[in-house]
């Protein structure tokens, strides 16, 4: 199995996850003992818009910390991580982007870490 579709699938697997998270869900723990269940959801789809943005040539208009969950989070984080595959598919890793901020960074880094992320 090559890397995107490595991603690809952890990325729908991830969504499909979200898709079964309610908003009545949203103070209950998590594994993650920082964090409730409104806020993994929230780092989560925060971190896919700057993943997106990076895998499609651009920087983010946002800091990813900045997202605040809502019933529709599943749908922006499916939406957004097909862009992501779709971006990385179409402009690979050999060039640097930006994740956060002005600095850039090796795609094949950032690429990882959305895996590692996932």
């Amino acid at each position: 199995m090559d890397d995107l579709a490595l991603l690809k699938g952890v990325l729908g697997k991830t969504a499909d996850l979200l898709d079964g998270v309610k908003q009545d869900d949203w103070d209950k723990p998590t594994p993650c003992p920082e964090y409730t269940v409104k806020e993994l959801v929230g780092h989560m789809v925060g971190w896919s818009a700057s993943f997106e943005a990076a895998a499609n040539g651009r920087r983010p208009e946002d800091h990813p910390s900045t997202y605040q969950p809502t019933g529709n989070s599943a749908a922006e984080f499916r939406a957004a991580t097909q862009a992501m595959v779709a971006g990385w598919t179409a402009n690979g890793m050999d060039r640097e982007v930006s994740l956060v901020g002005p600095s850039v960074m090796p795609a094949q880094m950032v690429f990882d870490r959305t895996l590692i992320e996932y």
